[in-house]
C-alpha cells in the first residue's frame, strides 16, 4: 500500500510541477505568437467584434490591441501593445497629471483587449451621449506635446477596470509584415 501511495505521490507531484511550469510560462509571456496569428488571421480584430460599442460614421473605429511588454525606464513607463498588423511602442510619465485630472499612466493587463484611439478615432460607447475620442481622454487626464498621443480603453467592461483609460506618447510603430520602424525610438523625459 505504501509503495502504491509513493508512486501516486511522485506521479502527482511531477504532473503538478509540469502544470505549474506550463501555467507560469503561459502566464508570464504577455505577448502572443505573431507567427501563429499571421497563419490564423491576416487582419486585426475589429472593435465592433469584441466591444458593445458602435462605429461612428466617417471616423475610423479603434484598433484592438493586447499587451506585449511593459517596463519601467528612467521614471517612465514603456508599454508595447500590438495586433497582427504590428506593435505600438508607447510611453507615459506616472506623475504627469498628478494633482489634477484622472491618472492616465496605467499599466495594461496581459491577455485583455484594449481599444487604441488615435486623433481621428471615434467610438460610440453604449449608453454614452457623445462618442469617445482621444480629445476627451486628454481633457480629463494629460496631453503629451513631444509626440503623437494614443489612448487605450479596455475593450470590454470589467469591474476592476471600469472607467479607466490611459493616455500615452507614441514612440514608434513596428509593422509585423515588414519589420520596419516608423517613428522615433527615444523620448526626452
Amino acid at each position: 500500500m505504501a509503495s502504491r501511495y509513493l508512486v501516486w505521490w511522485k506521479t502527482w507531484k511531477s504532473c503538478l510541477a509540469a502544470s505549474v511550469t506550463s501555467v507560469c510560462l503561459a502566464g508570464c509571456n504577455t505577448g502572443h505568437d505573431r507567427a501563429g496569428d499571421n497563419q490564423q488571421r491576416s487582419t486585426p480584430v475589429l472593435a465592433h467584434a469584441i466591444s458593445d460599442g458602435l462605429p461612428v460614421a466617417g471616423s475610423p473605429e479603434p484598433e484592438v490591441v493586447q499587451l506585449e511588454r511593459i517596463e519601467q525606464l528612467d521614471g517612465m513607463t514603456r508599454v508595447t501593445v500590438g495586433n497582427v498588423a504590428g506593435d505600438y511602442i508607447l510611453t507615459c510619465r506616472p506623475g504627469a497629471n498628478k494633482g489634477h485630472g484622472i491618472p492616465s499612466c496605467l499599466s495594461p493587463r496581459p491577455q485583455r483587449y484594449y481599444l487604441l484611439f488615435r486623433a481621428k478615432t471615434r467610438w460610440q460607447i453604449k449608453g454614452a451621449k457623445e462618442p469617445m475620442n482621444l480629445a476627451f481622454m486628454q481633457e480629463f487626464s494629460v496631453s503629451y506635446n513631444d509626440h503623437e498621443n494614443i489612448g487605450l480603453l479596455p475593450a470590454m467592461d470589467s469591474a476592476d477596470e471600469e472607467g479607466e483609460f490611459g493616455v500615452y506618447s507614441l514612440l514608434s510603430w513596428v509593422s509585423a509584415d515588414s519589420k520596419t520602424v516608423k517613428g522615433e525610438l527615444s523620448v526626452s523625459p
